[in-house]
């Protein structure tokens, strides 16, 4: 619901964000040096998967979590973008 209002806008702004503030990432291939990164749904959002929880794909841990800012590099729309990201 975006009426236009200065809070309207935040609350847009800050629910933007949130889905490009943390990763996902996939872990199989990691000792291959292979790791793979994704966004989060608006379900995972919601749930905290990846910020309350582990950001590893299917990990429901939610106990002794650390945070790590990597960089991820992904194509959007035929152009390549960064961003530093928090998993």
């Amino acid at each position: 619901d975006d009426d236009g209002s200065w809070e309207a806008q935040v609350a847009k702004k800050y629910y933007d964000r949130l889905y490009k503030e943390y990763v996902l990432c996939d872990l199989k291939r990691f000792k291959s040096g292979q790791v793979g990164f994704r966004w989060r749904t608006e379900a995972e959002c919601v749930q905290g998967v990846g910020q309350f929880s582990c950001a590893q794909v299917g990990c429901k841990n939610r106990t002794e979590l650390q945070s790590f800012e990597v960089h991820f590099k992904y194509k959007e729309a035929s152009e390549v973008k960064q961003a530093l990201v928090k998993a």
